[in-house]
C-alpha cells in the first residue's frame, strides 16, 4: 500500500467540523524554514517550494518529498510557481529570480527577467505567454512575456503604488492583479495594459493572495483577516465575514462552493457554502499555513512555515501524527530522520529492500523496512545472534490524549520461540515496551502473519500507544530479536507505519457455551465456547489474539483472523471443551499482545454450572395473530426463581408482538434457559364493502354485497367475495387470513321496503289500434320513475309501429313489478290522394271505400265519388277513407278562372282577348309590373316595364290564364284566353 490516502472523488455535503483530519508529511531533506506555494501541476506532480532556493516534488504514490536539483548558485527564496503544462513550469522568487523547466520538473534552468524586484506572482496563460508580478527594492512591476520568457515587456501601470502579489487570469484576454494597498487592477487586451477597478482608498486591507473560481468569481485575502469577494467580474467587490484579524497568506476554491483560508499562528478556515461562512479547523500546528494544492473536492496538501507539509481533510475527523511508507529509497542502511542500528553486530540493519528469497512471497509493496537473518547469515557471513532496531524521528503529540500506532507486518516465526519482535515508545524520558510477539500464538504453535488466507498481510495490526500522549518528542521502536541458529533463519518486514488520534478499543463482550448456554445445567462433552467481541474503538482490528483458561486447566491461545471493522461485533468459538461432568466451571478469557486504550473490557470471567437437566421448554418457535395474545409458560414446577426477559418473574408470560423470548429458570443453584422466537402472521386486510352502513331492500328484490377480499367472514358464516341478501336483516364482515382476524368489524343493515302497485296503461285509443302511418300514445300512472319496454323514462310515450309494451314504475324508493304487457296493432290505410285536372273536371286515381271534396277547408255537398267538376274558384281537396276508419287527404289543388272578368276600361284596356301572339295593356298609370299565371297558379310570366303602354309578346298553350298588373294604386287582375 503506497497510496498514504486514497481520496473518495464524490464530495458530501457535509457541514465543517473542528475535527478534520491533517496528516503529516515527510521531507527526505532537511528543511525547517518556510514554503511559500505548493501546486499540483497538469501532469500530476505535486511541488513545493520555498526559502533559499528549496523545492521539494511529492514522490509519486507516497507521502515522502524529495528535494529537487537546482543549480547551485540559486540561492534566492522561491515565492510563486506555474504550470501551464504537464512538462512546461516556471517558479520565480526574490531578487528577480526565475526558474523554468521543459521536461516537468526534473530540470530547471534561470531565465533571465531583466528585473531585481521581488517576484511574489508568476501566471502563465500558456507554455510562451506568462507574466511576473513584484515589488521591493526592484520596484513595483508586471512584466509580461511571450516567448517562454526569452524576452520581457514592462506592462506596468503609471503611478502603481503597492506590489500586485498576486496574477490571476481568467483566459487569455482577462487578466486581474491585486495589490498589497487593497488596489485591484484588470486587464482586457491579455495584460498588455492595466486599469484600477477597485481603487486603494475603498478601505480594503492589504491583499496577498487570490484565487479564480470561475470567469466572473474572484476571491482575495489578505492583512487583518480579510477577506473579499466579486461575482461580476470585478465590477463590485464585499467584505466577507471571516470571523479572524490574523494575517491571512492564501485562499484557495476546490470548487464553486468549497475554500480555504490560510494564515498566521496555524489559521485556517474553512467554508462550503461560497464564502458565505468561515469555520476555523483544529489543526495540530502553529506555524504559519500559507498555501494549499488540492487533490479533490474536500482534500488536498497545506504548506507553510518551518517546513510544513500536510494533508488535510475537511471529510475526516482524525489527525496523522507520523505516517512512513519507506517508498522513496531502493535499499539502505539508514534512512531519512530514523535510526536504524544492529544490535548484535553493527552492519545487521533493517535494510528497505526485499533482499533474500527465503519465502518472501506475501503480498506487499517494496520497498518495505525487513530484517533478515538469512541474508546475513549466507551473505554476509554472521552466525552469532541478529538484533536489530529501527527507531522513527520524534513527533510531537502534546494536543493529543489517544494515540494508535498501526503497521503492517508479515514475519517468518521461531516455532521454537526463539525469535519476537518488539515495539517500545519514548515519553520523553524514557522507553516503554508496548508490544512483544513471537508469531500468532495458537497452543503453543506459532504461525506467521502472512500466511493465513483470509486478511493475511493485506490488514494492518493496531494496537494503543496512550504513553504517548501529551508528548512533543515522542519516538517508536521497532526491534527484532533472533538467536539465528544454524537450524531456523528469519525474518520481519514492516511496512505502513502510521500513528493517529484515534483511540484503539475491542471489548470481550460475553461468553457462552454451545449447544449449552451460559450458566445452562445440562452441558456436553463438546461445548463450543465462544465470545463476542465488539470493536469499540475508531480503528479496525486484526488479527485479535486471546487466551482463555477453564478452572486450574492449561493455558489455551488463539486467534481471530478476521478483521473486525469499526463498531462490528461478532460472535466466534475459541475452542471446544467437555463440560460433561457435572461441576462448576470457571471461565476466564482476555486478550493478549492487544494494547489497547481501555484494558478493563479486555478481561472477562464466567462461570458455568454443569448438573442434570431441568426440563424446561417453551415449545417450538411459532406464529400469532397480533390481536389474538398467546400465551407461554415452563412446563416444569417449583423452580426456586423465574426470570422472563424484561425481569418478568411470573409463571406464564402473554405475548402479542413478534420478538425473541427466553426464560430463565434457577433451582438449587443451577440456572436453564430456553427460548421462543414469536413472528407475526400477516395482518388480514379489514373488507371494503360495495354498500354503505345502511341499506334499502324492495320487498321482492335480491341484493349481492361484494367485498374488496376474497378472505371475508360474512355473518351467516360463509367465506368469500360476495353476499345475496333476500330480506331485511342486519350483516357484518371481517377479514380472515391464516387463522387471524381482523380487529375491526365492518356493519350493514338492511332495511325492506314496499313496492309501488303494479302500473295500468291507458291510451287515447279504444282498442289499441292506430293507422298506417299515425301513431298511438300510451301513459303510465303518476310515478317518480318510469321504465317501459322500449327502454323510455318518460311517462308518456308514442307508439308508431305495432309491439308488445309493458312498463314499471318507481316511487323514492322502489320499482313496481311491469304491468301487463298490451299488443298495439297497425290498420291499414289508404294511399295520398293526388288531385288531377282536364280542364275544370278535377279527380284522383286512389281506391278507397269514401270519398268527398273540400273547397276552401269545407265540404261540398254531394261531391264524394272520385271525380268532382270544379264550378268556382278557390284550393281544392279530395278526403279519401277505408271502412275501417283510416283515411287520408290531398294537397291543395287552386283552381281560378271559372269566371271571365273584363278589365274595368275607365282604368286599363287589355286587348285583344282572346290572344294568340301579342297582348297589348293600356293604362294612365305607370304599369310597375306585369304577371301571367296559368290555371294551375303557376306563374309563366313576370315582366316590370315601369310604362302606361306595354305589349308582350306571348308564347303561350292556349287555355285560361289570369293577369294581374301591379301599378302604384294597386293589384289589379283578370283574366284572358290564349287560343
Amino acid at each position: 500500500m503506497k497510496n498514504n490516502i486514497l481520496f473518495a472523488v464524490l464530495m458530501l455535503v457535509l457541514l465543517p467540523t473542528l475535527h478534520s483530519q491533517t496528516t503529516k508529511h515527510n521531507i527526505l531533506d532537511s528543511f525547517s524554514s518556510s514554503f511559500w506555494k505548493t501546486l499540483k501541476t497538469p501532469g500530476g506532480s505535486r511541488f513545493a517550494l520555498g526559502n533559499s532556493g528549496n523545492l521539494f516534488k511529492q514522490v509519486a504514490g507516497c507521502n515522502d518529498w524529495e528535494k529537487v536539483t537546482i543549480p547551485s548558485t540559486v540561492t534566492q527564496s522561491f515565492r510563486d510557481i506555474s504550470f501551464p503544462s504537464a512538462q512546461t513550469g516556471y517558479i520565480s522568487g526574490v531578487s528577480g529570480r526565475l526558474m523554468k523547466t521543459v521536461d516537468g520538473g526534473t530540470t530547471w534552468a534561470t531565465v533571465n527577467t531583466t528585473t531585481t524586484a521581488a517576484l511574489v506572482s508568476t501566471f502563465f496563460i500558456n507554455d510562451s505567454t506568462g507574466f511576473i508580478s513584484g515589488g521591493g527594492s526592484g520596484g513595483k512591476i508586471i512584466y509580461k512575456t511571450t516567448n517562454y520568457g526569452d524576452t520581457w515587456q514592462d506592462v506596468t501601470p503609471t503611478g502603481l503604488a503597492s506590489t500586485p502579489y498576486e496574477l490571476l487570469f481568467a483566459n487569455a484576454d482577462t487578466g486581474y492583479a491585486l495589490c498589497t494597498n487593497g488596489e485591484i487592477l484588470k486587464s482586457t487586451n491579455g495584460g498588455d495594459n492595466w486599469t484600477t477597478i477597485h481603487p486603494a482608498s475603498s478601505g480594503i486591507s492589504s491583499i496577498y493572495a487570490g484565487c479564480l473560481v470561475n470567469d466572473s468569481t474572484i476571491y482575495g485575502a489578505g492583512a487583518s483577516g480579510t477577506i473579499i469577494k466579486t461575482t461580476d467580474y470585478g465590477q463590485t467587490w464585499q467584505t466577507l465575514n471571516s470571523g479572524t484579524t490574523s494575517f491571512l497568506w492564501g485562499i484557495r476554491f476546490a470548487n464553486d462552493s468549497v475554500g480555504v483560508a490560510m494564515g498566521s499562528s496555524g489559521k485556517l478556515l474553512l467554508t462550503i457554502d461560497s464564502g458565505q461562512t468561515w469555520n476555523p479547523q483544529n489543526v495540530p500546528y502553529s506555524s504559519t499555513i500559507r498555501d494549499i494544492s488540492w487533490e479533490n473536492e474536500h482534500a488536498g496538501v497545506i504548506v507553510g512555515s518551518s517546513g510544513l507539509i500536510y494533508e488535510f481533510d475537511y471529510q475526516k475527523d482524525h489527525h496523522i501524527l507520523l505516517e512512513e511508507h519507506f517508498c522513496a529509497p531502493s535499499d539502505s542502511v539508514s534512512y531519512y530522520g530514523w535510526t536504524n542500528n544492529g544490535i548484535a553486530n553493527a552492519n545487521e540493519k533493517f535494510r528497505f529492500d526485499n533482499p533474500n528469497t527465503n519465502g518472501v512471497s506475501y503480498v506487499m509493496n517494496s520497498p518495505f523496512a525487513v530484517f533478515d537473518g538469512q541474508h546475513y547469515q549466507y551473505n554476509v557471513g554472521f552466525t552469532d545472534p541478529d538484533s536489530s532496531y529501527l527507531e522513527t524521528p520524534s513527533f510531537d503529540a502534546s494536543d493529543f490524549d489517544t494515540l494508535s500506532l498501526s503497521w503492517h507486518e508479515a514475519y517468518l516465526c521461531n516455532y521454537l520461540g526463539e525469535v519476537y519482535t518488539q515495539i517500545d515508545v519514548y515519553n520523553g524520558s524514557s522507553w516503554i515496551e508496548v508490544y512483544k510477539s513471537n508469531g500468532v500464538e495458537i497452543n503453543n504453535s506459532f504461525s506467521a502473519v502472512y500466511t493465513q488466507p483470509n486478511i493475511g498481510i493485506l490488514a494492518p495490526r493496531t494496537i494503543d500507544i496512550t504513553e504517548l500522549a501529551g508528548v512533543s518528542n515522542a519516538k517508536i521502536r521497532f526491534t527484532y530479536y533472533s538467536t539465528n541458529n544454524s537450524t531456523f533463519k528469519f525474518w520481519w518486514a514492516i511496512d505502513d507505519i502510521i500513528v493517529s488520534n484515534q483511540r484503539t478499543d475491542i471489548a470481550l463482550q460475553s461468553i457462552s457455551a454451545l449447544p449449552g448456554m451460559n450458566g445452562s445445567c445440562s452441558l456436553s462433552a463438546n461445548e463450543d465456547i465462544q465470545v463476542k467481541l465488539k470493536n469499540v474503538g475508531e480503528t479496525d482490528l486484526y488479527p485479535i489474539e486471546f487466551s482463555y483458561q477453564i478452572n486450574n486447566n492449561p493455558v489455551v491461545t488463539g486467534a481471530y483472523y478476521d478483521r473486525l471493522l469499526v463498531g462490528q461485533d461478532t460472535l466466534f468459538t475459541i475452542g471446544t471443551e467437555d463440560l460433561s461432568t457435572p461441576d462448576v466451571y470457571n471461565i476466564k478469557v482476555w486478550l493478549r499482545k492487544m494494547n489497547d486504550f481501555n484494558t478493563s473490557n479486555d478481561t472477562l470471567n464466567t462461570v458455568f454450572n454443569s448438573t442434570a437437566p431441568l426440563g424446561l421448554d417453551l415449545g417450538n418457535d411459532t406464529s400469532i395473530c397480533s390481536n389474538i395474545p398467546l400465551s407461554i409458560q415452563n412446563n416444569v414446577l417449583n423452580y426456586d426463581s423465574i426470570l422472563w426477559k424484561g425481569g418478568t418473574n411470573i409463571a406464564s408470560l402473554q405475548i402479542d408482538s413478534a420478538d425473541t423470548y427466553w426464560v430463565a429458570v434457577t433451582k438449587q443453584g443451577c440456572t436453564e434457559y430456553d427460548t421462543l422466537n414469536v413472528s407475526l402472521k400477516g395482518n388480514p386486510t379489514l373488507p371494503i364493502l360495495s354498500t354503505g352502513a345502511n341499506v334499502d331492500l324492495c320487498q321482492g328484490d335480491t341484493l349481492n354485497i361484494t367485498s374488496s377480499t376474497d378472505s371475508t367472514l360474512w355473518s351467516d358464516g360463509s367465506i368469500g367475495n360476495s353476499l345475496q341478501i333476500l330480506q331485511a336483516q342486519n350483516i357484518w364482515a371481517i377479514g380472515v387470513d391464516n387463522g387471524c382476524y381482523t380487529n375491526d368489524t365492518v356493519f350493514t343493515s338492511i332495511n325492506q321496503l314496499t313496492k309501488p302497485t303494479t302500473p295500468t296503461i291507458t291510451t287515447n285509443s279504444a282498442d289499441f289500434s292506430f293507422c298506417d302511418g299515425d301513431s298511438i300514445i300510451l301513459n303510465a300512472p303518476s310515478a317518480i320513475q318510469y321504465e317501459w319496454s322500449n327502454g323510455s323514462i318518460d311517462p308518456q310515450i308514442t307508439v308508431k309501429d305495432a309491439a308488445q309494451i309493458f312498463v314499471k314504475i318507481a316511487d323514492a324508493n322502489c320499482w313496481s313489478d311491469h304491468s301487463d304487457t298490451i299488443t298495439v296493432t297497425k290498420k291499414g290505410a289508404p294511399q295520398q290522394p293526388v288531385i288531377t285536372a282536364n280542364g275544370f273536371m278535377l279527380s284522383t286515381t286512389v281506391s278507397a271505400d269514401i270519398y268527398q271534396w273540400k273547397l276552401d277547408g269545407s265540404n261540398i255537398t254531394g261531391a264524394d265519388q272520385m271525380t268532382h267538376q270544379a264550378t268556382a274558384n278557390g284550393d281544392y281537396v279530395v278526403y279519401v277513407a277505408l271502412n275501417n276508419g283510416c283515411a287520408k287527404e290531398s294537397e291543395k289543388y287552386n283552381v281560378i278562372g271559372t269566371s271571365i272578368n273584363e278589365l274595368n276600361h275607365n282604368l286599363f284596356s287589355i286587348y285583344p282577348n282572346p290572344v294568340s301572339d301579342q297582348l297589348h295593356i293600356e293604362t294612365t298609370q305607370t304599369i310597375e309590373k306585369v304577371e301571367i299565371l296559368d290555371i294551375s297558379g303557376n306563374l309563366v310570366l313576370n315582366q316590370k316595364p315601369n310604362s302606361q303602354k306595354v305589349t308582350i309578346d306571348l308564347q303561350l298553350t292556349s287555355g285560361i290564364y289570369m293577369i294581374r298588373i301591379n301599378t302604384h294604386g294597386g293589384i289589379n287582375t283578370s283574366t284572358f284566353i290564349v287560343k
